[in-house]
Formats: C-alpha cells, structure tokens, sequence
C-alpha cells in the first residue's frame, strides 16, 4: 500500500508526539530550571510571541512533553534517526495535524439530517 508524503508526515508526527507510553519520574529543581531555560533559548531562537503568561504556561508545558519524549527515544538508541525540537515543539499532535492538512478536530458530533428519501425511475 503506497502512502502519500503527507501521510507519512502525519504518522510519524502522531507516533512522535502521541506515543508517550511511560511519565517522567519526579525531576529536581535544578532540571526545572533547565527545562525553562531550554523553552526560552527555543522561544528566541523560533521567535515565538504568546498572548499572555497564561499561553506561555500552557505552551511550556505542551514544550517540556515534547522535549521529553525526544529526550526519551533519543535515549533508547535503538533508532537508525535521531529526534530533536523544531519549530512545532509547543504545540499538540492534534494542532500539528491541523496546521499541515488543515484537518480541524472538532469535539462536537456532527449532524445526522440526511436526507433518505429517493426515488427510481423504472
């Protein structure tokens, strides 16, 4: 089965990004501090601007999941790749997903008029 490049993309960015299969363990203040420090230096270096100190946190913490998990299968080395952060590193699966197919996640049901009513001519 042939698979389209944007395909590929999509299924390797779920795998990367939705495939945390283990939570990391408690860190020390000092790995904190670093794991800011790391979304700072990624802020500037991707020129990111947030709305507010509330989009910042909620962004960081979408950034330190990421990172975290590149940091995890980097580590297996069990890989013939290498994972590192990019200018998506703050955002979700699911944004990623929408921001390159334009395929929108609604949580809302969809409606179920349809029309069943037809006709055949014989």
């Amino acid at each position: 089965m042939a698979l389209t490049l944007g395909k590929k993309l999509i299924i390797v960015m779920l795998t990367i990004l939705g495939s945390w299969t283990s939570q990391a363990t408690s860190r020390t203040l000092q790995e904190a501090a670093s794991m800011a420090e790391r979304h700072e230096q990624w802020i500037a270096q991707y020129d990111r601007k947030y709305a507010d100190d509330g989009e910042k946190e909620s962004r960081f913490k979408i950034f330190k999941e990421n990172a975290e998990f590149v940091e995890k299968i980097n580590s297996e080395g069990n890989h013939s790749y290498k994972l590192s952060l990019n200018a998506f590193s703050d955002l979700t699966t699911e944004e990623f997903v929408a921001s390159r197919t334009g395929y929108k996640i609604t949580n809302q049901s969809r409606s179920t008029n349809v029309n069943t009513s037809f006709s055949m001519k014989t």
